[in-house]
């Protein structure tokens, strides 16, 4: 079947249609009750050239998200994996654990309001055998050395 553009192919009184208008293409319902349903074991969205993915999910398994073919988030059976850096604008909870390696906060928290950490249990602050620094505004104000 070879539409001209603008032409639509259209279903079930047109609850689906399939159409161009000469720039962009669509796969459009909107007039049904139900959803639009792609059924597959495995999808792949790709860039136009077919060399980038862009979106890839399998049945019972990962779906990943990618930005200029790089793996940027991909899920798992126990959560969520996150390549690269998290940026937000709002509240940040966790419910479990929050961990890391390396450096966790790699720059100096900066807020017009307070920063708290309100916790039901200890807190533990554990500088791997290095001096622990209490400072305001840049003014050294209390220290924890290491003891040999």
């Amino acid at each position: 079947v070879n539409l001209p553009t603008n032409a639509r192919l259209s279903f079930n009184n047109n609850d689906l249609q399939i159409f161009s208008d000469g720039t962009n293409s669509f796969i459009s319902e909107q007039g049904g009750s139900g959803n639009l349903k792609l059924l597959t074991s495995q999808i792949q969205i790709k860039n136009a050239a077919d060399n980038e993915n862009i979106i890839r999910g399998t049945n019972n398994g990962s779906v990943e998200l990618f930005h200029n073919n790089s793996l940027k988030l991909e899920t798992f059976a126990s959560g969520i994996g996150v390549i690269g850096n998290i940026t937000a604008s709002g509240h940040i909870t966790a419910s479990g654990n929050i961990s890391g390696s390396g450096k966790v906060i790699t720059e100096e928290v900066e807020s017009p309001t307070d920063f708290t950490l309100d916790v039901e249990g200890d807190i533990t602050i554990d500088a791997n055998g290095a001096d622990i620094i209490l400072k305001d505004d840049g003014t050294e104000f209390g220290r924890f050395n290491q003891m040999s």
